[in-house]
């Protein structure tokens, strides 16, 4: 079973562009389009990976990284990928949060999500969580 992706934006066109792709790629991608509904989200699927918006309405991406650290503990999961149009400078603070795995700069290319996605199923897969084990997909160029 291929691992759960949420999708937290509020951006409703970004939000289908990334499903897409995803779920071309083999994924499960579920969308939230603010803090709210993100959370509800994550009680009720346990994703193995969030895509937030570092601006994401209702809570945003501090709101978010501060309840899963609260919930979670140091072993912080799911693992986060922030996005946003800001400056790195001005999310310095949130990437240090033990479950945010990287942050990309809007726009990205679809490729490097990709790359983010995969990286933290390795590091899942290789610390022997087979809750989030990855089937076997297409090749990487059929999803670019």
């Amino acid at each position: 079973m291929s691992p759960t992706i949420l999708i937290a934006d509020d951006d409703r066109e970004l939000d289908k562009l990334y499903e897409h792709y995803l779920s071309r790629c083999g994924y499960r991608v579920l969308t939230a389009s603010g803090g709210v509904e993100c959370l509800s989200i994550i009680h009720h699927e346990f994703p193995a990976v969030i895509v937030a918006s570092v601006d994401m309405p209702w809570g945003g991406a501090e709101g978010l990284l501060d309840y899963l650290s609260e919930e979670s503990g140091p072993q912080c999961n799911p693992n986060v990928i922030l996005t946003g149009y800001t400056a790195d400078e001005n999310v310095a603070q949130l990437r240090e949060a033990s479950c945010v795995f990287r942050y990309l700069r809007k726009p990205f290319l679809m490729g490097r999500l990709l790359d983010c996605i995969r990286a933290i199923e390795f590091d899942l897969r290789d610390a022997g969580r087979p809750d989030v084990s990855c089937r076997l997909r297409k090749p990487v160029v059929a999803c670019h």
